[in-house]
């Protein structure tokens, strides 16, 4: 919310969106959807009062999340748990992880319909 109230007050100073986008307080983008925000709802006069954070909180809208909050490594969490109950760095429980998913786009996915996955030479 910070990040919003600062581009808020700097917009109403009269700074430019590049200036404040190349100090890195948001990108030109996030600011120009701000400004519009602003513009609509009148924020951007100085002789208006700052909105407090509550209804910049509502103007803004929910957050928006990930398409898919799920772990790429939950087929494999029970092992994972293992290995660092037995001490295994992480660096080495994402190689051997990877070398597993390596191993499993080569294999067939569909046993016996002659097809095999890429990486091998088509037609068995």
């Amino acid at each position: 919310m910070f990040q919003y109230r600062q581009a808020l007050v700097r917009l109403r100073a009269g700074d430019s969106e590049r200036d404040i986008a190349r100090s890195g307080l948001m990108g030109r983008q996030k600011l120009a959807a701000v400004r519009e925000l602003a513009q609509a709802r009148g924020w951007l006069d100085p002789s208006h009062e700052m909105p407090d954070e509550a209804l910049i909180c509502a103007a803004l809208g929910e957050r928006r999340r990930a398409a898919s909050t799920i772990s790429s490594v939950q087929p494999w969490r029970e092992l994972v748990a293992q290995w660092r109950a037995a001490g295994v760095q992480g660096k080495a429980i994402h190689a051997a992880l990877v070398r597993r998913m390596a191993t499993a786009a080569a294999t067939p996915r569909w046993r016996g319909c002659g097809w095999t996955c890429a990486g091998s030479s088509g037609r068995t």
